[in-house]
């Protein structure tokens, strides 16, 4: 953070405003440091995305004015669809943001939030094939719950969670299903006797949440068999992504020990 510091107060001088954004998991990091809250402090606007800034954090930076400006978006929505201006951060509004003027947002019936934009992506099914991932009258409908409220005139988004099981971690969706799939892949590939495992969320303060896999061997797997299996599975995980990468690979009988 000290480099961090001194890099940006050298690069400001011609500048008249610092505009930057962050994930929550790099706010939380710069605000444990001195110098990580006095590089904060240097900006005009820093939008924050990817996942919820918890109260903590937000009583921390209202404390020490810092100008954050939480947004909500999607690779889908090719960014930010909607945005909080830093001053009305600071006066405590806790939302994400006034809506953008070129999007349009409602909640549905299931209570999930719906974005029509010009900017709302396609998706690529495999090699050439795309598909639209809006509607036929131009809505895509997210997997997030969602409020709107009317302030000041405007209409104002409140992000209340997800209909799904993913969950954020790091800035970043993790979906179970998805590395389910790939690790069953796996095991049946490499001959694992593995017969069931269970992708279980696990709270943590950087992050928000982390990942832990638990698996249950076949009854009959030795000692030598089991290490040989565990080994498969780090190398098999090692590249995965930070967000999707398990901190712990847990044996089932080390779980019902544990909840003893």
């Amino acid at each position: 953070t000290r480099e961090l510091l001194l890099f940006t107060i050298k690069s400001k001088k011609n500048k008249k405003h610092l505009i930057t954004s962050l994930v929550p998991t790099q706010l939380k990091r710069l605000l444990a440091q001195k110098d990580g809250i006095s590089w904060l402090k240097m900006f005009d606007l820093i939008w924050v995305g990817g996942a919820s800034i918890t109260h903590e954090t937000t009583a921390k930076c209202i404390g020490e004015k810092i100008k954050l400006a939480p947004c909500y978006g999607s690779t889908e929505t090719a960014a930010m669809v909607t945005s909080l201006k830093p001053k009305e951060f600071l006066m405590g509004y806790e939302n994400v943001g006034e809506i953008l003027p070129d999007t349009n947002i409602r909640i549905n019936k299931k209570g999930l939030i719906e974005i029509k934009s010009a900017r709302i992506g396609i998706e690529l099914i495999e090699s050439s094939n795309t598909k639209n991932f809006k509607n036929k009258n131009g809505w895509w409908e997210t997997s997030d719950l969602g409020e709107i409220t009317q302030l000041n005139k405007s209409q104002y988004l409140k992000f209340v969670g997800r209909i799904d099981n993913a969950f954020n971690s790091g800035g970043e969706i993790v979906f179970p299903d998805i590395i389910k799939s790939r690790l069953n892949d796996f095991i049946k590939k490499e001959n694992i006797p593995i017969i069931n495992f269970e992708i279980s969320q696990v709270a943590n303060i950087l992050w928000e949440n982390r990942i832990e896999i638990i698996i249950e061997f076949k009854q009959e797997t030795n000692t030598k068999n089991i290490k040989n299996a565990l080994n498969l599975l780090e190398n098999f995980s090692k590249n995965w992504p930070k967000h999707e990468k398990p901190t712990k690979w847990v044996i089932q009988k080390e779980k019902e020990n544990l909840n003893k």
